[in-house]
């Protein structure tokens, strides 16, 4: 075979096996675009729309406390109207979401939360009757425990929306991902296979025609940067340019789902160990809750709750029992609270509940039942029965503190005293030790 037969075979190798590695490498690229585009045009309007539901939910709710506590006719008539938009931009907003859900999960989570939205609202045109009656008070108990609970059911609902959405986010990244590591796998091989089949035709053309090679040479020192015409090398610069825009895109999305996790963290309200709510929570709703006793002229009460030597819990059963106990903790609290209580996991082994319209001896007899009832109950972890008590302190009633952290200080030095009196106690601020 006479040399510029070789190297003619040898380029029309190499000319084949890149036309091959191009069709493999679109053909994984399109998959990645498909994931990558169910991923952006899904999943996160998905997300963004169960975040501005909640948000208007709350609005919502907090227009119905705000009703509640005017009793001038044209406030009314605003916050009416005020209610009639925010009622519409949730109804589009639901219609939008439900075209987005794709499993049976979310369409299950989505009329769990319409479910709940449509007793929220029969709850809240009788609190609106009873207003319009003359019976505030009927209208505030219907809001504190039939509209709340259904408020806090929908907020559930739309919690679990996005949480299955922020699973099939990652499902699509996962995807994607997968699917660029075998198109750089595939990459890799041919390259290498190319350089081979080129590194062979060089060799054969220095060893036998290097002028030709010296002309080439010649050829790409003197030509200008944007590319070589009249050159007998084809560039790979179009592929290099498509891998460097899927990084970018990479990066832009990741980019995104940096931002939606982060709404996403801040939308959570629940400790996830014990199920109660946040720390973030209880502050949110204590400062809410302290203005509207405030205005009303009820009385605001908080029971600081620690349990008794903790800490041997953990030395002697182990981390695991310690969180089975403070399950257990919270779900002896929660069978003994009303349903305008808030339980609150507030830091560690301490609880916090937030207890309005409570007055100070209404508030210790709460704390004596939940001392009482933890006292009875032992926790069951591992097989072994661990009894535990908890020292309580109480704070608040009509003389209560100004603000919401006041609160709290006066209930934490009132269950300092009640571990400094022996534990297993509920102490009061304000009594005498």
């Amino acid at each position: 075979m006479r040399l510029y037969h070789a190297i003619l075979v040898l380029s029309l190798l190499i000319v084949g096996i890149n036309a091959s590695f191009q069709a493999v490498w679109l053909s994984q690229f399109s998959k990645v675009r498909d994931s990558v585009e169910e991923f952006s045009s899904s999943w996160l309007p998905a997300v963004r729309l169960a975040s501005a539901l909640a948000r208007l939910a709350g609005e919502y709710r907090r227009m119905e406390m705000d009703y509640l506590l005017t009793e001038d006719h044209r406030e009314l008539a605003v916050l009416t109207r005020r209610m009639t938009r925010v009622t519409a931009a949730i109804e589009n907003a639901e219609m939008r979401l439900a075209g987005l859900m794709a499993t049976r999960s979310e369409r299950d989570a989505l009329t769990t939360y319409l479910e709940s939205r449509s007793r929220f609202q029969e709850e809240h045109r009788d609190i609106l009757n009873e207003t319009l009656a003359g019976h505030p008070e009927v209208a505030r108990n219907i809001s504190a425990k039939g509209s709340a609970q259904h408020f806090a059911a929908m907020m559930a609902s739309l919690e679990t929306i996005e949480r299955l959405n922020q699973e099939s986010g990652e499902q699509a990244v996962s995807n994607a991902g997968r699917l660029y590591r075998r198109m750089a796998t595939t990459m890799l091989a041919v390259g290498l296979g190319s350089i081979a089949l080129a590194v062979a035709a060089a060799v054969l053309a220095a060893r036998r025609i290097s002028h030709p090679i010296a002309e080439l040479a010649n050829c790409m020192a003197t030509m200008p940067e944007e590319g070589l015409p009249g050159c007998p090398i084809k560039q790979p610069g179009r592929a290099v340019q498509e891998v460097s825009l899927l990084y970018r895109a990479f990066q832009n999305l990741t980019g995104q789902l940096a931002l939606s996790m982060k709404r996403l963290e801040e939308l959570a309200v629940t400790d996830q160990l014990t199920g109660a709510a946040n720390r973030h929570r209880l502050m949110a709703e204590g400062i809410r809750a302290m203005d509207l006793c405030q205005r009303a002229g009820s009385p605001c009460s908080a029971l600081m709750i620690d349990i008794d030597h903790f800490k041997r819990v953990n030395d002697t059963h182990g981390h695991a029992a310690g969180d089975a106990v403070l399950r257990h903790i919270s779900r002896e609290l929660v069978r003994h609270l009303r349903a305008s209580d808030l339980l609150a996991r507030y830091g560690g082994e301490e609880f916090v509940i937030l207890a309005p319209n409570s007055g100070p001896e209404e508030a210790a007899q709460l704390a004596e039942r939940l001392r009482r009832a933890v006292e009875v109950h032992p926790a069951l972890a591992a097989g072994a029965t661990i009894p535990v008590t908890v020292s309580i302190g109480v704070a608040g009633g009509q003389l209560a503190p100004k603000d919401f952290e006041s609160l709290l200080h006066d209930a934490d030095t009132a269950l300092y005293e009640a571990k400094r009196s022996g534990r297993n106690r509920v102490a009061t601020a304000g009594e005498p030790a």
